[in-house]
């Protein structure tokens, strides 16, 4: 039982993981939506009730105004790419002559920039139109701070450039206050308040959204998850329920379903969830490995197996090698060797070359933990060795190959002086081993070696240094069980002394 309620806590745990880029690139489908391309559209006219009156004894102005009208109805890369021109041409000669040029005129250029960065295909040039678009539109704010289409179409510029939603979050605030009710704004402004992990402004604003237009899948998907994380189970699932009517194929959708299906203890349904999502064929590395963990909840070993298997075969690289470790360490926890074996093969089949140090050293240490499981001593010492040559200080195998020796069986055919020799140097590399694991950086390890450390001094009757690694062991964490263990070691030290005074 306690198994299952460790491995229910690492279920949950993926869904409320930390955003990765799958999420950046799902908002930003929203710009490719039709109603998004009739909102830009609206973006080159003009509204007098929040914008800047054109002065029209601007002749210059009147005159850009004039050349670039008929292009932007064109619309094509090229008449955009002119407009843009046109208005630089007029920006320029406005700021030669010591004259602001026209808030309108900016925020035209900006909106036109910022409609080319979308469609170019060259990085270079995307990034470039956009440093364009930022920066024409931010002196359409400074010129007019309560111009609201500059303030909106600066937010959706920022939105979309890298490490820049601080900077948008702001502009589509503030083009909130001067009262912008587009869904679009309120979608975004929510995506960037669940990035920051802010959940409950992240659902107002998500839900302002939806009131506005309700069709937006995006943002519903979003919602969706703002719920899940607010632990809000049962609504998350019934709108994942509705989004998947639209999207059956969407992997994701599935998994969040899956995990909502965990958290109200349904582990049947979420099990059901995940094999239809991998007989469909649309089930991926994360499907599988969220699958595998079902199975293990179920004491289904060799079925969770083949679902770590699986997964391992469709990851692309090794971002998720973390999981893959847990996955092994839960089977080996679970006596599950053999299907360990297969899994540690797995990873290291797919990757192969491209497995760092650590890495590396972290799959023989499991090999290692299945040899000494099996039976299999010699391989095991090996591994461990190769271990500690590549990492010194891997306080897992110091610890693992010290307990390997100090338990190290001896052929009962040999002499005995002989068996007396291999145990006393056995006993020596053990306590070679133990010592450097008390040294490492690691509490936990420390207190472990300190504690086997004293069972070997035990069993040699050097009862004082087994006192003392006791008590050093309780010093970095004190435990119920080691202090009756430290009390029975002192009673017979205490013993063992007055005998000898005695004699």
């Amino acid at each position: 039982m306690k198994k299952s309620i460790l491995l229910l806590a690492g279920l949950l745990g993926l869904a409320a993981a930390p955003l990765d880029a799958r999420w950046s690139e799902e908002i930003m489908a929203v710009f490719r939506s039709p109603a998004w391309e009739r909102a830009f559209v609206g973006g080159f006219g003009v509204d007098p009730g929040v914008e800047p009156e054109i002065d029209r004894q601007d002749q210059a102005l009147m005159t850009a105004l004039g050349e670039i009208r008929p292009l932007i109805q064109a619309g094509s890369d090229s008449d955009l790419r002119q407009v843009v021109t046109i208005l630089e041409g007029y920006v320029r000669a406005r700021r030669a002559a010591n004259q602001t040029p026209s808030a309108t005129a900016l925020q035209i250029a900006g909106t036109v920039s910022m409609r080319l960065a979308e469609t170019v295909s060259d990085p270079g040039e995307r990034r470039t139109r956009q440093s364009q678009a930022v920066d024409f539109l931010r002196q359409a704010t400074e010129a007019f701070p309560n111009f609201l289409r500059a303030h909106k179409n600066l937010a959706n510029i920022l939105f979309r450039m890298e490490n820049r939603r601080e900077d948008a979050k702001r502009h589509f605030i503030r083009a909130i206050e001067l009262g912008d009710m587009d869904a679009f704004t309120f979608g975004l402004l929510g995506f960037i308040y669940f990035e920051e992990g802010k959940l409950v402004s992240a659902e107002a604003a998500l839900r302002q959204s939806l009131m506005v237009n309700p069709t937006t899948f995006e943002f519903r998907q979003v919602l969706a998850q703002v719920l899940f994380n607010q632990q809000r189970f049962f609504e998350a699932e019934a709108m994942i329920t509705e989004l998947l009517f639209e999207r059956p194929n969407s992997s994701e959708l599935w998994n969040l379903q899956s995990n909502a299906f965990i958290a109200t203890d349904r582990i049947e349904e979420a099990a059901r969830n995940l094999e239809m999502v991998r007989m469909m064929g649309v089930a991926d590395s994360a499907s599988l490995r969220l699958l595998g963990d079902v199975y293990m909840n179920k004491n289904m070993v060799e079925e969770a197996a083949e679902a770590y298997v699986e997964a391992i075969e469709k990851a692309s690289d090794l971002t998720a090698f973390r999981d893959f470790a847990s996955s092994v360490r839960t089977l080996i926890n679970f006596q599950a060797y053999d299907q360990a074996s297969a899994v540690i093969s797995a990873i290291s089949n797919r990757f192969g070359n491209r497995l760092s140090d650590a890495q590396e050293v972290d799959l023989l240490t499991f090999t290692s933990q299945v040899n000494l499981a099996t039976g299999r001593e010699a391989e095991a010492r090996e591994n461990l060795e190769r271990i500690i040559r590549r990492d010194p200080f891997n306080a897992s195998a110091l610890i693992t190959l010290a307990n390997y020796y100090a338990n190290a069986p001896i052929d009962r055919d040999l002499p005995a002086d002989q068996r007396d020799r291999i145990r006393r140097e056995n006993d020596q590399r053990a306590i070679l081993y133990f010592e450097r694991a008390q040294d490492v950086d690691n509490v936990d390890f420390q207190v472990r070696a300190y504690i086997d450390h004293a069972r070997l001094r035990v069993r040699r009757q050097e009862l004082d240094e087994a006192q003392n690694l006791l008590e050093s062991a309780q010093g970095l964490r004190p435990q119920s069980f080691i202090a009756e263990y430290l009390n029975q070691i002192r009673a017979a030290n205490r013993a063992r002394r007055a005998a000898a005074a005695a004699r």
